[in-house]
């Protein structure tokens, strides 16, 4: 799961929702919806570039990947279909 972690950042940055809104132009209501998100949710390239213009951050600050407990991992011999680098020739 990707964790959004907006809230937190806002709080760090003692930045306002009414700021952040105001700055983004768009209502406050909006921003109080997207700071109480605990996934990421679904925003354009312009939007995360605006959020992240006006709190001075990257994406990456706004943002956790966290293992879901489903999550199990399946031995399959090898390495499981993930990447393997190539061995290096002497």
């Amino acid at each position: 799961m990707i964790r959004w972690k907006l809230h937190e950042v806002m709080a760090l940055k003692r930045i306002r929702n009414i700021d952040l809104a105001e700055a983004l132009g768009i209502t406050e209501n909006s921003i109080y919806r997207l700071r109480k998100a605990s996934e990421m949710p679904r925003l354009t390239p312009q939007r995360l570039e605006g959020i992240c213009a006006v709190l001075k951050c990257q994406p990456g600050d706004l943002l956790e990947w966290v293992p879901d407990a489903q999550q199990t991992v399946q031995s399959s011999g090898g390495n499981g279909g993930g990447y393997s680098a190539p061995l290096s020739q002497p």
